[in-house]
């Protein structure tokens, strides 16, 4: 197949586009900046594109502001938002002039979609309150704008992907391997995760089975509370975990606050209806595969 892969210089995007280069499929990456060897855009600049949107089979669309990075001020939400929403709506509107539109077309989410949730709920859950809801709210909507061709549209609503390459686990891993991992506020809030590879495995399943379409939930189906992540990784790694970061100093930051106090719990329905079997269900599978 030819595959068009936005935001491939992220971490979902780089381990897709290897993955499916070892499976022969023809990939190209489009990037918000200038690489050498893939195409450049600028969803909010479209006069500089240097982008072909025509003869694509499949067209995966990742990129966006990254959430974790810097603080969440006026402009960076603002960056955020209008990254994933008018870059959705741009990408869209781009492929559905062509004479030769995708027959596929898979965008991200975020299982931020569902707000605040104790108890795990499937895709059919209604949309949460915060900010975070609001740009999946919209990035969802935005990807559903064709008006002429008629893709199956899937939406990936990703829990925090866990690699060693990036994300999560690579940012909170020296302070682990130092001893100096904890809790999180109550460390009751639940997280959703997968791993990086089921999680490319799981993009790939979608693509390549033609009743995935619509929101599909892209976590592990053992979610677990922040604390009880804490502590088995800090138990992988031999190294205690007895540190405390008070909820009332994470609360001053709104992006503490919808990243880490949050409670999400999520769970795959379709992808296990559909047969998918994951590699790494559970923490412990995780940390045998990485840590081997």
């Amino acid at each position: 197949m030819r595959i068009l892969i936005t935001g491939g210089g992220g971490l979902l995007g780089g381990a897709l586009v290897r993955f499916l280069r070892q499976k022969e499929h023809v990939v190209a990456c489009v990037q918000r900046r200038h690489p050498k060897d893939k195409m450049y855009w600028d969803p909010l600049c479209p006069i500089k594109d240097d982008v072909s949107y025509d003869g694509w089979d499949v067209v995966v669309h990742l990129a966006g502001e990254n959430l974790a990075q810097g603080r969440w001020s006026h402009k960076k939400k603002e960056k955020i938002y209008q990254s994933r929403v008018q870059g959705t709506r741009y990408l869209v509107s781009l492929l559905d002039q062509q004479p030769n539109p995708p027959k596929v077309f898979i965008c991200a989410s975020a299982v931020g979609y569902y707000g605040s949730s104790e108890e795990p709920v499937s895709e059919k859950a209604p949309v949460g309150n915060g900010f975070l809801s609001v740009v999946c709210r919209d990035w969802e909507e935005a990807a559903y704008t064709w008006k002429k061709a008629r893709p199956r549209i899937a939406i990936m609503r990703l829990g925090s992907i866990l690699s060693l390459d990036g994300g999560l686990l690579r940012k909170i891993l020296p302070l682990f391997r130092l001893g100096l991992g904890g809790k999180m506020g109550t460390g009751q809030q639940k997280l959703s995760w997968i791993s990086l590879e089921d999680a490319v495995r799981a993009l790939y399943h979608i693509l390549v089975k033609d009743t995935m379409l619509g929101p599909v939930n892209v976590v592990s189906p053992h979610v677990v509370t922040q604390e009880e992540f804490a502590r088995s990784l800090a138990a992988h790694l031999r190294k205690p975990c007895i540190a405390h970061f008070p909820a009332f100093l994470l609360q001053m930051s709104e992006k503490m606050r919808a990243l880490v106090l949050s409670s999400i719990a999520v769970r795959p329905q379709k992808l296990q209806e559909s047969g998918f079997v994951f590699r790494h269900p559970t923490l412990e599978h995780m940390w045998n595969s990485l840590f081997m």
